[in-house]
């Protein structure tokens, strides 16, 4: 919500002004997922944030359909 707020462009900047050196490029959760699922599928990229939240990780003891 922050960053949606304030832009993560300026979060990232915000950071690298105060000083905070280490700090990887700040990036939204559901881009990190689409890049993790692009190794599945290249059609990630065309999933809606809806069906990206719909995805869940669950144990290997019980399936996704």
């Amino acid at each position: 919500m922050i960053g949606r707020h304030l832009g993560i462009d300026a979060i990232n900047e915000g950071l690298a002004a105060q000083g905070f050196d280490g700090f990887n490029t700040l990036t939204y959760l559901i881009d990190v997922r689409r890049a993790i699922y692009r190794h599945l599928a290249i059609t990630a990229d065309d999933l809606t944030p809806l069906t990206v939240r719909t995805i869940r990780w669950t144990p290997i003891w019980d399936p996704q359909v």
